[in-house]
């Protein structure tokens, strides 16, 4: 009579610590390493959430197009960390003024400038007069200083001295625009018959 085949509570045990076992050689002999995986080819959906450390990155290889805008805060940033050179021209505020330093030494003594052009060493007044004749004014008396002397100013005055005599212009001679003068002209009016009008220039050597 054949002997029945049958299944016992063991031979189910046996059978599936076999089976793990076998798989869990299989799982460490394909362990997957970072030379299996093509380069671009893991997206952020494939990566555990804060399962990447910064030991995990190499200095340098993260640039600011692999940041989202706004995913970085002031708390992720150390202090101390950022540079001057970290920011755009203009992004950092003025700071107020620092007070006024200590004077620096005095510098050295400058050149000697040009020499000037030669100064007035003596001045001298010279006088012309005409007295009133035919008519009650005279004009356009002129006194004029030596070759070599310059004009400094001038006057002009009625002797003697009435309420009705007056002097109507006082100027240098010539006086046009430009020209360097040679003396001063006076013009007066009102004076009386003998009166005399008497023009002065100061010249100066």
């Amino acid at each position: 009579m054949p002997l029945r085949r049958s299944i016992s509570f063991a031979n189910v045990t046996s059978m599936l610590a076999l089976i793990v076992a076998l798989g869990g050689t299989s799982y460490a002999a394909v362990t997957v390493t970072g030379k299996n995986v093509r380069n671009e080819s893991l997206t952020g959906r494939d990566i555990k959430n804060g399962s990447v450390k910064g030991r995990d990155i190499a200095d340098g290889s993260v640039k600011g197009r692999d940041i989202k805008n706004g995913s970085v805060k002031g708390r992720d940033i150390g202090d101390g960390s950022l540079l001057a050179k970290d920011f755009k021209l203009g992004e950092l505020p003025s700071g107020s003024s620092g007070p006024t330093g200590p004077a620096g030494p005095q510098g050295p003594a400058g050149k000697d400038g040009a020499g000037g052009t030669g100064g007035v060493s003596a001045t001298v007044v010279r006088s012309a007069s005409r007295s009133v004749t035919t008519s009650s004014s005279i004009s356009g008396l002129t006194v004029s200083c030596l070759s070599g002397e310059r004009v400094t100013g001038g006057s002009a005055r009625w002797e003697p001295f009435r309420s009705n005599s007056s002097i109507e212009r006082s100027y240098p001679a010539p006086s046009t625009d430009g020209a360097v003068p040679t003396g001063w002209s006076a013009d007066g009016v009102d004076g009386s018959f003998g009166d005399v009008l008497t023009v002065y220039v100061i010249c100066a050597t």
